[in-house]
């Protein structure tokens, strides 16, 4: 049996695929440009990922040439692919999320960390919700018309999400700077 896939790149990259056929190039471009709150991959992973699916027979790439420009492997989706793709989409909409992560066991053993050390992770944790958010805001203003259905509610649970975690890193910095204060 060929080696594992992630099921979120595997989709990903199948979604595209039954789109229209697509160069790794051009994959990587997709995800960048739509996925871009959603979904970082590099574009080692996207070839990485194409090898796994082809060898599965999802996707069978042949080479073309537009014009002069050079050679690239172009990708399409097989009809096992199809089918697959569909199992995975199901798969993915049952799957039950994990509400616990590693930074929540590690916040379990606080107590054991320096209080700056916990309060520059929560610095980091902010950092990453403004990045986020920034990256929301730069799709909203690129498609400021109404947005489909299933893309309006991805984007909306995005935001109530980062708000909400928003206000519990900043109450948890609070008590980690409450608390170094009572002890020192």
């Amino acid at each position: 049996m060929p080696a594992s896939i992630d099921p979120i790149n595997a989709i990903s990259l199948l979604g595209f695929v039954e789109e229209e056929p697509r160069s790794g190039y051009d994959l990587k471009r997709a995800i960048d440009e739509r996925l871009e709150h959603l979904l970082e991959m590099s574009s080692g992973t996207v070839y990485y990922t194409l090898k796994r699916l082809e060898a599965r027979g999802w996707v069978k790439g042949s080479v073309s040439r537009k014009g002069k420009r050079p050679e690239q492997r172009v990708y399409r989706i097989t009809p096992e692919g199809r089918k697959a793709f569909g199992e995975l989409l199901e798969q993915a909409m049952f799957q039950s999320h994990s509400f616990v992560s590693p930074f929540d066991i590690a916040l379990y053993f606080t107590p054991r960390l320096p209080p700056e050390t916990v309060t520059r992770a929560v610095d980091k944790h902010l950092a990453d919700l403004d990045r986020f958010r920034g990256s929301l805001h730069t799709l909203e203003e690129r498609f400021p018309v109404r947005w489909p259905f299933h893309l309006y509610y991805l984007r909306e649970k995005a935001k109530e999400i980062a708000d909400s975690s928003e206000r519990w890193w900043i109450r948890l910095r609070k008590k980690v700077e409450e608390r170094a204060t009572v002890k020192g």
